[in-house]
């Protein structure tokens, strides 16, 4: 009688194995699982700065990073380190170890010293302790070699799944030939894997990974089953061994990558741990070999006879069974999880849990908070340049209402005028230039390896001509550092760099109110720079926690895409925990670069492009102390009819010119032409039409308004206590009130605006996640509290009633959102906007409002249309302000509502909707100083009818999008 074919028969037999494997891994539930991969490090920071300042960080271990009851270690110096007064060693000669590190955890020390240098450390318990070298020129490599081979032998013999692979593989391969090239093979695959995966060249999610590794335990233990001797597996077990083996590499480089490697000793560092794991492995296959020896002499041929020969195949195959399915398990919730989000609509990663009080003021459905999100202080390189020395820490004070002192300096280097705010802002992120960080640092701290350098020198000096020095490497293509300070190769940089951006965190850190009473959120953030052509491609980098890597700046990335990809891979993806946002900003001086778009010819990748400029980029900061950036009359690709509060703020070139379909340079010299591209509205137009071309909307972009400010004075707007953002160069009115120093600019700028964003609390995850969504608006700078809706069913008397805000909600959706597909056969979509004019204090009460407006955009037959809608408030209501005085007259509004639908909705037409708030008349700032100044003192721009007086303060919604259904 048959007994079928072998091939079916060994299926059948495989997946009954399969069956068992499974029953028994459930069976004993998750005792198993727990066992598996221990190797979980913290990570300690230590940077030295040039003057011998020591800063520390101290990072959980992966597995506890949101564990509120985490405790970190104590990190000790020995000779005992006083910053204060031991300065001139620093951490020279000294012994680093942690006090409360037990012997079951180790900890990756990372020490980076004032010349550059980069130590690396794996720490084993209280008693291990890294010797810093005397003398600067010391080998460390002795260290650096016993370190990464004991991680790569700790890690194999810590693995329970490698290990149990190697059984698995020496009780299937009993002849040593074949044995040794079966090692031999899975050794060559996952040092391969576990180089290419270690320096970036391959990248796999961890998750399936781990599965992997789990699923060849099982298959070995299959394979162990099998009785015969002409297996294909045992003729051949290197080809099964090399497989998985690239496998287990890419574990192994899991592993490593929570240690990294040292700067400037990678190969060495990663040659040292796969040495180390071969070392672990051999050792362990020959521990195996031995006890087999051994059992089989004491056992004998006829107990060896009686004892089921495929005994260790089911322990080994259960286990690996129990390991798979937590792995698979795992891994499968977590793509639930992102399914869930992604059909939800949600473009936010999985929330980061911070260790803080739940705030008091917590409300579903938001509170509005204001604040600054471009911030600049004496780490910027201009800032500096221009005698500023507020630092980050006085900037948060500042912003939370205390005052600082500004130049011009006394001879003892203090500030000499005092500002103040009237009102505390919300939230503010200091955003010092990335570029120059480390060369202010090295510059400005006496004893350091450049401090005598000419370019430091001439830095100190400050003044335009040694500004314009620095500057001008924004400009070029490519760029590198000032070779007399950072070094041939620019290294010499990083460290004061590190020791800069370390401080601005700790900044941030100090002024974060993390009690219930959640007064006030500092976020982190920095300014990356680039003026390709001297065309200003600026962004303000800002990051959602206290996780963030080292700034990019244009010397790492010269374009906005690289900009995008070096934040992906050193943040989503390099850094637990770290997610941020990009803000273009003055895109006013682009010459039409800054929202360009050129069609690749390539529809996949535009639209692949397209997506990571979205993700990235989903704000924009449509004004600041460098003028508008909303809309400009006169220039040509779009059709409507001229908007005359698009004259707001503007800077001026005479003549003006149009770059049309093209782009220019000089920008940021107020140089070269004007594109419609510049402006936001008519970047959002030109996102209509990518979205109707390729599918997807690259400029889907909320909006914002900020200050610029470069004397460290967040939320410094007030256009009656103007006093210049920028040190020396517009510190008095002659300046202020001229035609500009460093650049055009002086009567041109102004104080800037404010960030404003309905939130659920004020929290770092909860401001970030508002811009995020774009649920955020601008102001010029009067703290207007503005609501916009829109929605198909929205009731045409909301504005009458009390639920205004919850049927927003429940019925529409907020500013920044799109409108879902069309429901209950509606004609058109309906919108409610409500604003209330800002209170003011007693001293300086607010201006009434005028109107509000609605902006819609919108692509038909290929053509850009923008239209203007008045829906409530009069714009011929007769308020005026007597310029002599600034005493406003005239009927206003303290609050103003309307539900408007669009009355020529085509659902055919992509379209967006925004709303615009302008108060009545009042005072611009040079009114209050001329008006201060006697009549023989003031200076030509008090009297030259082309200079306004007089502006209308207002305030931008992020637009409403909709868009056909396809």
């Amino acid at each position: 009688m048959s007994r079928g074919h072998p091939l079916r028969l060994g299926l059948r037999r495989r997946l009954r194995l399969l069956r068992i494997f499974t029953f028994v891994a459930v069976a004993v539930g998750g005792a198993v699982p727990a066992f598996a991969h221990a190797f979980d490090p913290m990570l300690v920071e230590v940077a030295e700065a040039p003057d011998g300042r020591v800063d520390t960080r101290i990072h959980p271990p992966p597995s506890r990073q949101d564990d509120a009851s985490f405790r970190a270690p104590e990190l000790l110096f020995a000779p005992e380190l006083l910053v204060a007064t031991d300065r001139a060693s620093g951490l020279a000669g000294r012994t680093i170890s942690l006090r409360g590190l037990d012997d079951a955890h180790e900890a990756v020390l990372r020490v980076t010293l004032r010349d550059g240098r980069e130590l690396t450390a794996v720490l084993h318990g209280d008693g291990d302790r890294l010797q810093i070298p005397a003398l600067p020129g010391a080998r460390t490599h002795g260290r650096l070699l016993y370190d990464y081979l004991v991680l790569g032998a700790r890690h194999i013999l810590g693995g329970p799944d490698h290990l149990l692979f190697l059984l698995g593989l020496v009780l299937l391969v009993r002849r040593p030939r074949r044995l040794l090239v079966a090692a031999t093979a899975f050794s060559a695959a996952h040092s391969l894997t576990l180089a290419l995966a270690t320096l970036g060249a391959l990248r796999l999610p961890a998750a399936p990974v781990e599965a992997l590794i789990a699923l060849s335990i099982v298959v070995v233990a299959v394979e162990l089953t099998d009785g015969r001797a002409d297996s294909a597996t045992r003729r051949a077990p290197a080809v099964m061994a090399f497989g998985f083996g690239l496998v287990h590499g890419l574990g192994f480089a899991g592993a490593l990558a929570e240690v990294g490697l040292t700067r400037g000793h990678s190969a060495l560092a990663l040659a040292a741990f796969n040495v180390g794991v071969e070392c672990g492995q051999v050792a362990f296959v020959l521990l195996v070999l031995a006890l087999l020896r051994l059992s089989e002499a004491l056992l004998g041929p006829p107990l060896r006879r009686r004892l089921p020969r495929a005994l260790p195949a089911y322990a080994i195959g259960s286990v690996g069974a129990a390991w798979l399915l937590e792995r698979v398990a795992a891994f499968f919730a977590l793509a639930c999880l992102v399914t869930v989000a992604t059909l939800a609509g949600c473009d936010t990663p999985a929330p980061y849990v911070e260790s803080r009080a739940a705030c008091a003021d917590h409300n579903p459905q938001r509170n509005l908070y204001f604040g600054d999100l471009h911030v600049h202080t004496a780490y910027s390189f201009d800032a500096h340049m221009f005698d500023v020395r507020t630092t980050p820490d006085d900037a948060y004070r500042f912003a939370r209402g205390a005052p600082v002192a500004l130049p011009p300096l006394d001879a003892d280097g203090n500030g000499t005028r005092t500002l103040q705010i009237d009102r505390p802002l919300d939230f503010a992120a200091v955003t010092d230039h990335s570029e120059f960080l480390g060369e202010v640092e090295a510059c400005t701290t006496p004893g350091s390896a450049a401090y005598d350098t000419a370019p430091c020198v001439g830095f100190r000096a400050g003044g335009k001509p040694n500004v314009i020095n620095f500057g001008v490497k924004l400009a070029l293509d490519p760029t590198q550092h000032d070779a007399d300070i950072c070094g041939p190769d620019g290294r010499a940089c990083e460290a004061p760099a590190s020791a800069a951006w370390i401080r601005i965190q700790e900044a941030a850190r100090g002024a974060y109110d993390t009690s219930a009473q959640c007064s006030f959120t500092a976020l982190i953030g920095y300014e990356y720079s680039a003026a390709t052509g001297f065309s200003t491609l600026h962004r303000n980098v800002i990051f959602r926690s206290d996780r963030v890597p080292t700034p990019v700046s244009y010397f790492d990335a010269t374009s906005a895409d690289e900009l995008w990809q070096a934040l992906d891979a050193a943040c989503k993806k390099g850094l637990r925990g770290c997610d941020a946002l990009a803000i273009p900003h003055n895109s006013n001086e682009s010459n039409g670069n800054m929202f360009y778009v050129e069609s690749s010819g390539d529809a996949d990748a535009d639209r692949a492009r397209a997506e990571r400029r979205a993700a990235w980029e989903p704000l924009v900061e449509i004004y600041q102390h460098k003028g508008d950036s909303e809309c400009m009359n006169g220039l040509g690709g779009v059709i409507g009819e001229p908007d005359e509060a698009c004259g707001f703020e503007k800077s001026r070139r005479d003549p003006l010119e149009d770059c049309g379909d093209g782009r220019g340079h000089g920008g940021a010299s107020r140089l070269g032409c004007f594109s419609a591209r510049d402006f936001v509205r008519g970047a959002l137009l030109h996102g209509l039409a990518e979205s109707q071309r390729i599918g997807v909307n690259p400029f889907r972009l909320g909006i914002i308004a900020s200050s610029d400010t470069h004397n460290g004075t967040p939320g410094a707007v007030a256009e009656d206590r103007f006093v210049g953002h920028r040190g020396l160069d517009d510190d008095t009115p002659a300046l202020q009130l001229g035609n500009g120093s460093l650049t055009p600019g002086g009567i041109e700028f102004s104080p800037g605006g404010l960030a404003a964003v309905w939130a659920e609390e004020n929290s770092r995850p909860a401001i970030f996640d508002a811009l995020r969504r774009r649920e955020v608006y601008g102001t010029s700078g009067p703290r207007l509290a503005v609501r916009f809706f829109g929605g198909w069913a929205l009731a045409d008397d909301l504005c009458d009633r009390p639920d205004l805000v919850e049927a927003g909600y429940r019925d529409g959706v907020p500013m920044g959102g799109e409108l879902p597909a069309r429901a209950g056969g509606a004609a058109a979509p309906r919108f409610v906007v409500s604003a209330l004019r800002d209170p003011g204090t007693t001293a300086r009460p607010g201006v009434a409002l005028q109107r509000v407006q609605i902006v819609k955009g919108w692509v038909a037959n290929g053509e850009l249309h923008e239209q203007l809608f008045d829906v409530a408030g009069d714009a011929h209501n007769g308020a005026t302000v007597d310029e002599t005085t600034c005493t406003p007259s005239g009927p206003g509004a303290d609050t103003l509502c309307a539900v408007w639908r669009d009355p020529a909705f085509d659902g055919a037409q992509h379209a967006f909707y925004y709303a615009r708030v302008l108060e009545n008349p009042s005072c611009r700032w040079n009114s209050y100083i001329c008006n201060a100044l006697p009549a023989s003192a003031r200076p030509p721009a008090c009297t030259d009818a082309t200079v306004a007086r007089t502006i209308q303060e207002r305030a931008w919604t992020s637009p409403i999008w909709y868009t056909p259904a396809r």
